[in-house]
């Protein structure tokens, strides 16, 4: 049987999360607006997760929640820690990228979905500069 593939497609949000610390905050969080062509809520694959950072103090491992609600109580997927890859020229902007690979189903029913992403850190402090979400239909 031929394998199939699904377009990727790409959400990216440039809010600027400042203070992450090592406890998930409601009020640090990055919105992902995925809008597909259906006008239907969201149902596909959500891929990848790629959080770019700067001003790191200490931390070496970022944690996120991907959640469907700005308060964080209907989580997406189980939180996931990642290592932060430093820069090879600058130690204080990194990046981390996580594997999801899951199906989601949205719970809005309408179309764009926004999801919530969350950051807490394993010590320290740093800032995230960009939230990219790769998800597929």
């Amino acid at each position: 049987m031929p394998q199939t593939t699904r377009p990727i497609d790409k959400a990216t949000s440039t809010t600027l999360v400042a203070g992450v610390t090592n406890v998930f905050n409601t009020a640090r969080f990055s919105p992902v607006t995925v809008t597909t062509t259906a006008a239907l809520a969201f149902s596909g694959f959500l891929e990848t997760l790629n959080v770019q950072c700067d001003t790191i103090v200490t931390a070496t491992s970022l944690n996120v929640r991907i959640c469907f609600d700005a308060a964080g109580d209907l989580p997406v997927v189980a939180d996931i820690a990642g290592t932060l890859v430093a820069g090879l020229t600058t130690g204080t902007s990194s990046s981390v990228t996580y594997k999801l690979s899951g199906l989601c189903l949205s719970t809005s029913g309408t179309a764009p979905q926004q999801f919530y992403v969350f950051f807490s850190t394993n010590a320290g402090t740093l800032r995230v500069i960009s939230t990219s979400l790769t998800w597929s239909l």
